[in-house]
């Protein structure tokens, strides 16, 4: 089967979301079995573009092409990507391909693509990844709600599936009018960069003692409900280091205030982190924390979990799986910051219970989100949406 997977940031592009690397890691299983291109952009964080030497190559068992981004400030803000280049091809070479997976549904040029697959006659199957969520599309801004409205929701209702990552987002989607939905759960591929030591320093002993070392991995947005976790490390008396990894995307400044405010030594901004970097954080700490507001299907939970972590999350990140699986605890979005407060004071005091934890977390990852879990998941639909 030749596939065709759009999506128009790739990893190593992190930071612009959790789908980039899903798409590398799903290309690089399914490449096993089948022939399979990803048109991408040389997007790789806000200001950066990724070189010709950087990018991928054949190496990885798929086709990368790459198509220039005009202008990076624009996509990584408000998700208006140039990568025009991306249509021509695929009008030239959609012979090529069985079937058209899309990623996003708020970047223009792939719902133009998505278009012309449609009227080429060719398969299409699109993930939202999450984005369209009722928190989410109440706060998106007049540019995006339009672009769905007018573009994007009535292409979306003729594609062959909408793939969803949990039941949560699935019902969110039928609320919507979208009737022909899939539920294929994200899934991550073992690590294979090796932990770094650059911060080495914050996971030693205070001079309180063994503090609780807590990581959290991701954008700095004000829908990850980082100001809640922050003030809820002031209302704590326990030691407790808690160690923010991710790109600025709104929320620095306000996360600065607060701890200046509440005269927090104990909390580390560390900007965007490299795969090492992010292995040593997941391996050192004692539990991953994603306060997140509202959330699809979070990377950046899996890889904890795969870890061995013990994950603090909210209702909001749509994992029930991980309380009946006892692999951490779920706290409710309402009242944040104190609940939040509750569960590290929970976890700092009881060691034991923490580390069981953690074992139900990788088991629980091996069970069910690993990527060749995904992978098998995904060509079963693929199939199904064949002609033949």
């Amino acid at each position: 089967m030749r596939l065709l997977q759009v999506c128009s940031y790739l990893y190593p592009a992190m930071a612009y979301g959790g789908p980039a690397k899903v798409v590398y890691d799903l290309s690089r299983d399914l490449a096993r079995r089948h022939h399979l291109t990803i048109y991408t952009t040389d997007v790789w964080d806000e200001r950066r573009r990724i070189r010709p030497g950087e990018r991928l190559a054949s190496a990885t068992g798929f086709e990368v092409e790459y198509f220039a981004n005009w202008w990076n400030r624009p996509a990584f803000r408000w998700r208006l990507f140039t990568g025009w280049g991306m249509v021509g091809r695929f009008i030239h070479r959609h012979r090529a391909f069985a079937l058209v997976h899309v990623h996003d549904v708020y970047i223009l040029p792939q719902l133009v693509l998505v278009l012309a697959a449609l009227l080429l006659e060719k398969p299409v199957v699109v993930s939202a990844h999450g984005v369209l969520d009722p928190v989410r599309s109440r706060r998106r801004s007049w540019l995006k709600a339009g672009l769905f409205r007018l573009v994007a929701q009535p292409l979306l209702r003729q594609v062959n599936c909408l793939v969803a990552t949990s039941a949560q987002e699935a019902a969110d989607l039928r609320r919507l009018g979208f009737d022909r939905v899939a539920i294929v759960a994200n899934g991550v591929a073992p690590p294979t960069a090796r932990p770094s030591r650059r911060f080495g320093r914050l996971f030693r002993p205070s001079r309180r003692g063994r503090d609780l070392k807590v990581v959290y991995i991701g954008k700095l947005h004000p829908q990850k409900g980082l100001p809640e976790l922050v003030s809820a490390l002031a209302q704590l008396e326990r030691p407790v280091t808690l160690i923010l990894a991710g790109p600025d995307d709104g929320a620095q400044p306000r996360l600065e205030n607060l701890i200046n405010r509440y005269r927090l030594t104990n909390v580390k901004l560390v900007g965007t982190v490299n795969e090492s970097e992010k292995q040593e954080l997941l391996t050192g700490c004692d539990v991953f924390v994603y306060p997140s507001l509202a959330e699809g299907f979070s990377i950046s939970i899996l890889e904890a979990l795969q870890a061995g972590r013990p994950v603090l999350i909210t209702n909001g990140c749509n994992f029930p799986q991980v309380a009946k699986a006892g692999a951490g605890i779920i706290v409710s979005t309402r009242r944040l910051a104190p609940r939040l407060a509750a569960a590290l004071d929970y976890l700092a005091r009881h060691p034991r219970r923490r580390r069981a934890m953690g074992k139900r977390a990788r088991q629980l990852f091996n069970r069910h989100y690993t990527i060749s879990t995904m992978a098998e998941s995904l060509e079963e639909l693929y199939r199904r949406q064949l002609p033949f």
